[in-house]
C-alpha cells in the first residue's frame, strides 16, 4: 500500500481501470449466464406442466398453510408473512375453531408448485 504523500502513476491507475472492467464485464457475463439457465429451467417446468391434469393430481387447489409450511420448511407464521409480502391470492375456509386462509395453487410461487406437487408425487 503506498503512502497518502506518494502519487500514485497514471500507468497504475490506468491498470486498476482495465482490471475493474474486466472484473465487471466477468460479472456480467456471470449473471447473463445465471438469468439463462434459470429461463431454460422455468421453460422445461412448463413443457411439462401440460402433462399434469388436476383430477390426476388429486390435489386440493386450495392449499392450506400448514402444508405450504411443511412443503417449504417455513413456520405457519412466516408463511403469512410472506403470502403478505408477495400477494398470494387465497380464500377464507372453515378450519377448526373458526376460518383459515387457503392459498390459490396458481398463485404460489413456482418453486412451492413444485415442491407441492413433487409431495404428492412422491406418496404415490
Amino acid at each position: 500500500m503506498k503512502d497518502s504523500t506518494e502519487r500514485i502513476s497514471m500507468e497504475e491507475i490506468k491498470n486498476n481501470l482495465d482490471n475493474l472492467e474486466k472484473v465487471f464485464l466477468e460479472s456480467i457475463k456471470i449473471n447473463k449466464d445465471l438469468v439463462r439457465r434459470l429461463e431454460e429451467m422455468e421453460g422445461k417446468y412448463y413443457q411439462h406442466m401440460h402433462l399434469f391434469h388436476r383430477e390426476d393430481l388429486n390435489i386440493s387447489w386450495n392449499i392450506s398453510v400448514k402444508r405450504i409450511a411443511q412443503a417449504i420448511d417455513l413456520s405457519p407464521r412466516r408463511v403469512h408473512q410472506k403470502a403478505d409480502k408477495e400477494n398470494w391470492a387465497y380464500i377464507m375456509g372453515k378450519a377448526r375453531g373458526g376460518q383459515q386462509r387457503f392459498y390459490k395453487f396458481e398463485s404460489l410461487p413456482l418453486y412451492i408448485q413444485v415442491k407441492i406437487m413433487g409431495e404428492h408425487y412422491a406418496k404415490k
